[in-house]
Formats: C-alpha cells, structure tokens, sequence
C-alpha cells in the first residue's frame, strides 16, 4: 500500500555501529528533539546483551517520556502514550515480578501520578482495581 500523506513513525529510532565497534542509538518521536539512549545500554547492545525485555523496556521508558512532553498541549495523547508504556511494563512485571523490588518500581509509579493528574485534566476517573499495574499500585500505596 502506498504511504498517506499524514503517515508517519510514532516513535524511530536511529543506531549506527563506528569502525571501532561501539554503538549510538538515539529515539526520535519521543521528546522536542532527538534522545540519545544511556551509553551504558549503547555499550549492551555493542556486545549482543540486549535482549527482548530490555527492548521493551526501553520502549515504555520512550513512552513515558513522551507522555511527560505530551501532558501539557495533549493530554489525550499523553494518555495514550502512558497507557501504551504501562502495557508494556505489565508484561515484563508479569514475567519477572521481582521487578516489583528494584528500583524500577518507584520510577514506574512517579509515572502513574502523572497520568492521574491527566486523567484529571479530562476529566477521566481512574479506577485502581482496574489498572493494569495494580500490583505496583498496591505496593507503593
């Protein structure tokens, strides 16, 4: 099918591997300019330790960041994008749910204040015996 005028990546992501083998990644889509990846996840992706769980996520940390950037001028499509970020986290809790220990935690549910006070804004209950990430919920409250 042909591509539509309006059609484009909600999130790209740019990488290239140097003559000496290290590697630069940077995520576009995410934030009012490009955001380069930690050098320490560049450096696990240079050595082939990048594996699926951490690929995601990396997405659900590049969807709360654009959430963040989105809350203000859209929060319908911070909603989206935070909603998209917790699905995300739900399935990787759901196969380490030691997560639920780290440090991961506390990051992840700073970022479910912010999305109650966008689904403050319009006007959206939130309802936690619903939430995807209820466990966390749970633990943190």
């Amino acid at each position: 099918t042909q591509r539509g005028a309006f059609d484009f990546a909600l999130v790209s992501c740019a990488a290239v591997r140097r003559v000496d083998g290290s590697v630069r990644l940077v995520l576009g889509g995410v934030g009012a300019a490009p955001w380069r990846i930690p050098p320490s996840i560049e450096e696990d992706v240079a050595s082939g330790g990048l594996d699926d769980d951490s690929i995601d996520a990396l997405a659900a940390r590049a969807l709360f960041y654009r959430a963040a950037s989105e809350a203000d001028e859209k929060p319908w499509d911070a909603r989206k994008s935070y909603e998209a970020g917790f699905a995300l986290w739900a399935e990787i809790l759901k196969r380490y749910p030691m997560m639920l220990d780290d440090q991961t935690s506390p990051e992840i549910h700073d970022h479910t204040r912010s999305y109650r006070r966008i689904l403050g804004q319009l006007d959206v209950p939130f309802d936690p015996k619903t939430f995807v990430l209820r466990d966390l919920l749970d633990k943190h409250e």
